[in-house]
């Protein structure tokens, strides 16, 4: 999972609109195809809330993108996940 910083309360950006304000955490989730539509609701409630609770974001601000990546397209240790 790769996250941004989390928001400084005091902290003023300029965010992808061209906007000033508090950067808003845009999270990214890679994982293994193969979860169902529920499981991924629930992977990106929990995150949402565990980015309002400890970066104090909004949660209408906070992003969450999954990446489902297919098994032979993703090795570890030299050998493709689908080989395994």
């Amino acid at each position: 999972m790769i996250a941004t910083p989390c928001p400084q309360s005091k902290t003023t950006d300029i965010n992808p609109h061209g906007q000033k304000g508090k950067s808003m955490p845009f999270v990214t989730v890679k994982m293994l195809d193969g979860r169902t539509p529920e499981q991924k609701r629930r992977l990106v409630s929990a995150i949402t809330d565990a980015v309002v609770e400890i970066c104090g974001a909004k949660p209408e601000g906070t992003m969450v993108v999954i990446e489902d990546i297919a098994r032979d397209h993703w090795s570890r240790g030299g050998v493709m996940i689908s080989d395994r």
